[in-house]
């Protein structure tokens, strides 16, 4: 590394060929850089011990680094923003980009003095490190959100938010206790449900005046519209199903939708929570793909509650999932930051821009969330 840092990666003649040796499919080595060349291309790993002997699948590519080269370094080096845009600028291929590899081991690297890979090396492993450990927090307060909210959930919409009313047993696994005052009915004895209509995937476009609802929520917009008002809608297809969206205005509803309709008034939000707090997807009939029978929905037992409770009810969870919206707006934002900071530091160390040589650990400041 010179005083001035080490140059961009296109600032650099090309580099000696024993830094790029052996990009061939073959078996893995410890201490190999292993990295997807197809669809997915620049996503970087290291081989360990236990990944001896393994062979590379189609579309991923051995890296051997010479050995008087610290392969640690090269793999953060490959990790870096600039790399990734050089690799994005000779991708080719009609279906997906791809890397091929002769471009791949012509790639100019920057390559400073085995000792100052070290400390680069030592840097990113120490402060990636650090930055990780946030990114698990803020994964976990997530998380921890979700379960609050889901929790409040279903405490409101199966007892109600008077914590003082006389309570009586359900009868029902899933619901308990229940306010004394409410009953208990089948589900078809207050909504009807009936799946969508089919719309061809060609006529599903981004700038129609209607949007097009699918089994996981809104797929497109089209140019005419199956409803009008405010609904619930259930996944009916695929893995999630069960799930629950809202509906309003003119839409498309597809045959993956089942478009829940009230038969007595009902709160819409308080509707669609209670549903969604009843787990539809462990309902789900294995078939070719799972799905729900409506019909075994409908016949399902729940709570029958005055409207005017439901619209209290409704009103209520409206704000406390507004509220954590926000809360996990702002937990993402901080996440999205995070990750931008991780990268920004692996470019900044690698291309020399900053000076690492008196670095250590020790003198490296706790980062604080």
């Amino acid at each position: 590394m010179t005083d001035e840092g080490i140059p961009s990666v296109t600032d650099l003649p090309k580099t000696s060929p024993e830094i790029a040796a052996n990009y061939s499919r073959s078996a893995v080595q410890e201490g190999d850089i292993v990295m997807s060349i197809g669809p997915s291309f620049g996503k970087v790993a290291m081989a360990q011990a236990e990944h001896t002997g393994a062979n590379l699948t189609q579309g991923t590519a051995r890296i051997a680094i010479a050995e008087e080269h610290l392969a640690r370094y090269f793999f953060w080096l490959l990790r870096s923003s600039d790399v990734h845009q050089y690799w994005t600028s000779i991708a080719t291929g009609a279906t997906f980009p791809a890397l091929n590899l002769e471009p791949l081991g012509s790639t100019v690297v920057p390559i400073p003095s085995y000792k100052e890979q070290q400390k680069i090396a030592a840097y990113l492993d120490h402060t990636t490190a650090l930055i990780d450990q946030l990114l698990v927090k803020n994964t976990a307060l997530l998380e921890l959100l979700d379960q609050q909210r889901k929790a409040i959930i279903n405490e409101a919409v199966t007892k109600g938010l008077d914590p003082k009313v006389p309570m009586k047993e359900s009868g029902i696994g899933w619901l308990g206790k229940v306010p004394k005052h409410w009953s208990i009915c089948k589900l078809k004895r207050l909504v009807s449900m009936k799946s969508g209509d089919f719309i061809s995937a060609s006529s599903i476009g981004d700038d129609g005046p209607y949007l097009v609802y699918g089994g996981n929520g809104v797929r497109g917009t089209a140019e005419s519209y199956t409803h009008d008002g405010d609904f619930v809608l259930i996944g009916r297809q695929g893995a999630l199903c069960g799930n629950i969206n809202y509906a309003n205005g003119k839409f498309w509803a597809t045959e993956h939708a089942v478009v829940v309709t009230p038969v007595q008034p009902m709160d819409t939000q308080y509707l669609g929570e209670l549903l969604r707090a009843m787990n539809l997807n462990q309902y789900s009939e294995s078939a070719a793909q799972p799905g729900l029978s409506v019909t075994k929905i409908s016949n399902l037992d729940v709570p029958n509650v005055p409207y005017d409770e439901q619209v209290r009810i409704g009103a209520f969870l409206q704000e406390r999932t507004e509220l954590f919206e926000r809360a996990k707006a702002g937990v993402v934002a901080v996440m999205e930051k995070l990750k931008e900071y991780r990268q920004s530091i692996i470019s900044e160390a690698v291309t020399g821009k900053v000076d690492l040589r008196e670095w250590e650990p020790a003198k490296q400041q706790a980062i604080r969330s």
